[in-house]
């Protein structure tokens, strides 16, 4: 993930949004993980911070 915005120019927007696309898709995987199973929503949201 980090490498792809060496490769490129810099784009604020095209980067914003690479980021933002990476932090939604990590969220998910955080939730899916067995070992978040029995976790609040509470500790989610802080363990992704």
């Amino acid at each position: 993930f980090i490498v792809s915005f060496s490769f490129n120019a810099y784009d604020a927007e095209r980067d914003s949004k690479k980021l933002q696309d990476f932090l939604v898709s990590m969220e998910s995987i955080f939730r899916d993980h067995p070992l978040w199973a029995g976790a609040t929503e509470e500790e989610i949201d802080n363990s992704v911070e």
